[in-house]
């Protein structure tokens, strides 16, 4: 499972707010090109991993990507000026992180 901070949260749902152009859309994490992860705005799926909150829907992976990302955290930089997210996996050493687009 992965696991979502309250920071990252509120950073999704701020996302969500200013950036959706639907009130049916959440925040998708994907792979890119080269297995960068990132994010894009989509609709829910039947089968998606759901994050909500504040009763919305702030992110959803689909069980593909899952064992990916298991027990691996998503949170925001702190270091970055945007609050960038970064996914934090399980047996990293602090401070190694994979940062999102």
């Amino acid at each position: 499972m992965l696991m979502v901070t309250e920071n990252a949260k509120r950073h999704l749902k701020r996302l969500l707010t200013t950036h959706a152009s639907s009130h049916n859309l959440g925040i998708r994490l994907k792979i890119g090109t080269g297995m960068q992860m990132g994010v894009v705005f989509d609709r829910k799926a039947d089968d998606d991993y759901v994050v909500e909150y504040e009763g919305e829907k702030v992110l959803m992976v689909s069980p593909e990507l899952l064992p990916l990302v298991d027990g691996g955290t998503l949170d925001t930089d702190m270091d970055s000026p945007e609050g960038n997210l970064v996914i934090i996996n399980r047996g990293e050493r602090p401070g190694k992180k994979r940062i999102l687009s």
